[in-house]
Parts: structure tokens; sequence; C-alpha cells
């Protein structure tokens, strides 16, 4: 496992709420980026190259389906585990989600911030586990990168 600290991009335009996440990923121990809508979001992406994205759905520019869709076109973030979410149950949502693109989806008050917390520390273990099974073949054997 690297050394490096797991990387989280927020994106919501309701700054306050992103920056008590912000805070709260930063004390588990998380590196984090805030952006406050879509467009600068892929800018930001593409430096950060987040290994989680949290996008909020209601957002000025680009709302948050047809960002997570610009995240899938991107290297950097195409492979990024997103998570969007509502302050509104929008039927659907959930569908909508995983057709743009989306692995997970909540409803910001119908969640704690520790039930988030674990939604976020086991999708970046089971990206990790997964990347991980990626470079060993079934016999258990490295496989080489070129």
């Amino acid at each position: 496992m690297s050394t490096d600290k797991n990387k989280i991009l927020i994106v919501d335009d309701e700054e306050v709420l992103a920056s008590i996440y912000k805070t709260r990923f930063e004390t588990e121990g998380f590196e984090v980026q805030y952006c406050n809508n879509g467009e600068d979001a892929l800018n930001l992406a593409k430096e950060f190259q987040p290994d989680l994205i949290m996008v909020d759905i209601m957002m000025p520019k680009m709302d948050g389906y047809d960002t997570i869709k610009s995240f899938r076109a991107i290297p950097e973030a195409k492979n990024s585990y997103i998570i969007i979410y509502s302050a509104l149950t929008i039927p659907k949502s959930d569908a909508n989600a995983e057709k743009y693109g989306a692995n997970d989806f909540f409803v910001k008050s119908a969640i704690s911030f520790e039930e988030l917390v674990e939604r976020v520390k086991s999708a970046i273990r089971n990206r990790e586990s997964s990347e991980l099974s990626d470079t060993v073949d079934p016999d258990g054997s490295a496989q080489s990168s070129d």
C-alpha cells in the first residue's frame, strides 16, 4: 500500500457543507480539495487526480450528472470512485446516478458524517483491492506493467 494520502475531491456549491466535509475527511487522514462548480472541478481533477470524488447534483454552470459524465471522459478521473449526492430526495436519483457513471448516491439529510466517512473508507479500500488484484495473475504471480 502506498504511503501517500488518498485524495478526495469535493464538488459542491454549498461552501459551508463542503468545508465541513473537507475538515472531517482531513482529520481522517485524507488529502482533500474543494471546488464549487463542475467546470472548475474538471480542471482541478486533472492536476489533483483524486481517488474519490463527491459531487452535489444541483450546482451552477454544470449540474452533478454532467460533471460526472465529464469526469469519466478524462484520464485523470475516469477511474475515480464517484459519489453523487443531493439535499433532496429526487425520484430516480439512484438510477440516474448509475446511468451517468456514479458509483454511489446519498441524500445529505439521510446520512450521518460517521456513516459517510465509513462509506468513503470502504470505497477506497475496495478500489485499492481492485487495483491490487489487477496486478496479480490468477496463479498469484505479479503481472508486469508495460
